[in-house]
């Protein structure tokens, strides 16, 4: 009985062993892979000199629409008036990405309603844009969900394959709504193995 038990608990931990190493492997093989791309990656650079910084502003318009700003690797961006975007975004090197299958991502944390003002898509999240040539290869905006509401910090991420011959690559944050959404933990790095359920 004693020798019984004993071979059960040894198949037991074994059987243990062989679903973490698996769930492990099939973890891995979900999870974008390599260094991350981008620079900056607390939005501490924001406030320097344009030649110093990583992330560049751009909105509607021109105007004073937005507010922006980072503390301790959150970066915020605030509607205070009646344009419909920002978009603040960093440009890595299509060159290394081109042919390739890449996931841009980050943490989201929204406070954003619906705006009454334009008829845009509504909502804040990710952006990402290439060109070709001057062509527009792959325009991905707020493709993700959720991108209004409340939330607490959620990961959202979008997977595209970079075309052959890409010579412009943008990545970065789109407001388009009422309210304020916050980010952390950029990434951008080559796509996961395989696809994977979310």
């Amino acid at each position: 009985m004693r020798r019984l038990l004993h071979t059960i608990l040894i198949l037991a931990a074994a059987s243990t062993l062989i679903a973490c190493s698996t769930d492990t492997a099939v973890g891995d093989a979900c999870a974008p892979r390599g260094k991350n791309m981008l620079e900056d990656l607390t939005f501490s650079t924001l406030s320097n000199p344009r030649s110093q910084r990583q992330w560049f502003s751009s909105e509607h318009a021109a105007g004073q629409t937005f507010e922006y700003s980072a503390s301790d690797g959150v970066l915020t961006i605030f509607k205070t008036g009646g344009e419909p975007w920002f978009l603040l975004t960093q440009s890595p090197d299509p060159a290394v990405l081109a042919g390739k299958r890449i996931t841009f991502g980050a943490e989201l944390k929204l406070d954003l309603q619906m705006p009454t003002d334009h008829a845009f898509t509504p909502g804040g999240g990710l952006s990402l844009l290439a060109r070709r040539g001057g062509k527009v290869v792959v325009n991905s905006s707020l493709e993700h969900e959720p991108r209004l509401g409340t939330t607490e910090w959620i990961p959202v991420s979008i997977t595209v394959t970079v075309p052959p011959g890409t010579d412009m690559l943008r990545v970065g944050f789109l407001h388009q709504a009422e309210g304020t959404l916050r980010v952390r933990r950029p990434f951008l790095k080559l796509a996961a193995k395989k696809d994977c359920a979310r």
